[in-house]
């Protein structure tokens, strides 16, 4: 019975690792197609951090609860995206998806925010209800 009990902690823990791997090359892929963009215009490169993307996930949850799409009060820069679930083709990769569309939007404050340049950090955050997902990026300054 131990052994067994062992075994599914184990398996438990490994798609828990899975799962976190497949997140953050999600959110890689997102922040490298930024830097890739930030770099042409001699931007700095963004990091991902942390809190920023704990604060980012949290306000994807809220959107997803509230089903509001609004800014949350925070002082850091955000983009929000959202994408409706009854879309034919869903993207694989939402992260990415939402970083291209914020730097399609040219001229509108989504792009300005991606190209911030005194931004160095960027967090992300994704969570969806039964009609849309929500993608939130937050910097750690405001664009001017």
């Amino acid at each position: 019975m131990r052994k067994l009990k062992l075994v599914f902690l184990i398996s438990i823990f490994a798609t828990f690792c899975a799962n976190a791997q497949i997140l953050t090359f999600s959110k890689s892929k997102a922040i490298n197609f930024q830097n890739t963009v930030r770099s042409y215009y001699e931007l700095p490169l963004l990091n991902l951090d942390r809190e920023l993307s704990t604060d980012a996930q949290f306000w994807a949850d809220e959107m997803a609860r509230t089903d509001v799409f609004d800014f949350s009060d925070s002082d850091y820069g955000e983009t929000l995206y959202r994408l409706n679930k009854s879309e034919f083709i869903l993207p694989r990769n939402p992260y990415l998806d939402a970083a291209v569309g914020w730097l399609q939007a040219y001229e509108e404050p989504e792009y300005y925010q991606t190209l911030c340049e005194d931004c160095n950090y960027v967090g992300y955050g994704k969570s969806e209800n039964d009609f849309y997902i929500y993608v939130v990026a937050k910097y750690d300054k405001l664009y001017k």
